[in-house]
């Protein structure tokens, strides 16, 4: 199977459902800025060369529909419904990223989903115009038809829930004080980026740098506690060579 191929349809075969779920967005303090339920619909055209995404945001105030077309680009790739300059990539467990070019000028932020059973994660790290992080959303969804596998708590704990990451200072205050952490970020990966990093419920750990700029990007890490009790790490990595980067796979420990 070619890499084109098989890129394309892991996204079909992973992603291309109907998700009920919930959006959280959150300050970098872990103050909630808003949460609400939603929907996004993934439907092929007969080829399944293109896949129609629609979602609904089911906000207090009212319902807001969005719709886009993703298309399978020549290489492989497949360009995001908000912003031309970023692609996806899948793993072969179906987990997706979004990331941009290394060209961009402008991108949406970055994000990863992670797919279990019939439920998907996906955490999302959005960047100021000065290239600054500004915020993060997580989203739980499950199949219409099924139960959820994630939960939907808001997360409260101050101590990172992976242990290789236990030496790294986490983002989050105790949720709800409003004391931002922010300015006393020291967590470092082997690029020399200066990160944050937060803890979600459902053992995952999201990895990204403070200050992301296209032209000169640093590494992008997603940890998360398998079904099976195994560590797993996730990899977008930028070569100095290369438009795109590379992905990698690790897997770190295991609870047997």
């Amino acid at each position: 199977m070619s890499d084109e191929f098989s890129q394309w349809q892991i996204l079909l075969d992973g992603h291309s459902y109907h998700w009920l779920g919930v959006w959280a967005r959150y300050q970098l303090s872990g103050e909630l800025i808003e949460s609400y339920q939603s929907e996004r619909i993934f439907t092929p055209n007969p080829d399944r060369t293109c896949v129609h995404q629609k979602n609904v945001h089911h906000k207090p105030d009212g319902v807001i529909v969005r719709e886009w077309d993703l298309e399978r680009l020549r290489d492989g790739e497949t360009n995001h419904p908000h912003c031309q300059t970023m692609v996806t990539f899948c793993f072969s467990d179906q987990t997706l990223f979004w990331v941009p070019f290394k060209s961009a000028t402008d991108f949406f932020g970055i994000e990863i989903f992670l797919r279990l059973q019939s439920s998907r994660a996906s955490v999302a790290a959005t960047y100021d115009t000065n290239h600054k992080l500004s915020r993060f959303t997580l989203i739980r969804e499950y199949m219409k038809g099924t139960a959820p596998i994630w939960s939907y708590d808001l997360p409260t704990r101050k101590e990172p829930n992976l242990p290789s990451v236990m030496n790294e200072p986490c983002l989050w205050g105790e949720y709800g004080t409003g004391e931002s952490l922010i300015n006393s970020i020291e967590t470092r990966w082997l690029d020399g980026a200066e990160r944050g990093v937060i803890y979600f419920p459902d053992n995952i750990s999201f990895s990204v740098p403070t200050h992301f700029s296209p032209a000169d990007p640093s590494d992008i890490m997603v940890d998360w506690l398998t079904p099976t009790g195994r560590e797993e790490r996730r990899i977008a990595r930028y070569l100095p060579d290369q438009e795109l980067p590379v992905f990698l796979k690790q897997s770190l420990a295991s609870s047997s």
